[in-house]
């Protein structure tokens, strides 16, 4: 395991050094998998950049060994090979709709919010509240902890109103269907299991940080790889200063660095 990280300022063409090392790589006698981790929306945009290089220089990657995949299409290729995820994923219509039932069911305990108020856009504010305990790693438990902990009673009185469509909606998901969030914490379980990982080179493009929930993959794949590189924007300079221009990039170089 090899943690490195590829950084530079506005106007600094990082990816092309990520590029660069892929292929010094690739040339090498080995058959482990050589992944770009980049966000979904960025993952057409590389896999051009990687095809123009692969056009106009030949056998830079001989063994066909780079790969350009996102979160979700690591987690699938995983799950295919191990798999781990039996459930069906839920899509934004369909979380919106089991959001509205979980309010529902218990709607007679709730304090704050009132039938009355079930609107489609108030059941899209609390899928988006539950959308972030998960991203944040919280529990249903977790949110418990918290609002018991609340002193001002009109917070109070909102958050035992969250907690409770929050335990309603794990209850209605439970064993049936997979959230994204869920899935995330699945997949970092299921990478243990996951061959083609251990040894890897994995290069990680075009983020500034990370939710919990991508962290506790990031943690297996810089614990299973053989050299893993982060590039982020930043002159990695006064990192820990919040006031930096930099300052997402330098927390998630300290984030980083805690998890090594």
């Amino acid at each position: 395991m090899a943690v490195g990280f590829i950084t530079g300022r506005f106007g600094a063409d990082r990816t092309d050094k990520i590029l660069e090392l892929c292929f010094e790589e690739a040339k090498r006698e080995d058959k482990k998998p050589i992944y770009i981790l980049v966000p979904e929306k960025f993952t057409y945009e590389m896999e051009k950049r990687l095809s123009e290089k692969l056009e106009n220089e030949k056998n830079i990657d001989p063994n066909f060994r780079i790969r350009v995949v996102s979160f979700s299409t690591l987690s699938k290729i995983v799950f295919t090979n191990v798999g781990g995820l039996k459930e069906r994923r839920l899509t934004t219509s369909a979380r919106s709709l089991l959001t509205f039932k979980a309010m529902d069911l218990v709607s007679k305990d709730l304090i704050t919010f009132k039938s009355d108020d079930f609107k489609m856009g108030f059941v899209n504010n609390i899928m988006d509240m539950i959308i972030e305990f998960k991203q944040n790693d919280f529990s249903v438990m977790d949110v418990f902890s918290l609002t018991e902990n609340v002193k001002n009673e009109s917070l109070k009185f909102k958050m035992q109103d969250l907690y409770n469509i929050y335990k309603s909606y794990e209850n209605l998901i439970d064993k049936k269907y997979s959230d994204t969030e869920d899935t995330l914490n699945i997949f970092a379980q299921k990478l243990d299991d996951f061959e083609s990982i251990k040894g890897a080179t994995i290069f990680v493009d075009e983020y500034m940080d990370f939710t919990p929930a991508q962290y506790l993959v990031i943690e297996k794949l810089v614990y299973f790889s053989k050299n893993i590189y982060f590039s982020l924007l930043t002159d990695f300079k006064n990192l820990h200063s919040k006031m930096n221009m930099f300052a997402r990039s330098n927390s998630t170089i300290l984030n980083i660095k805690n998890i090594c």
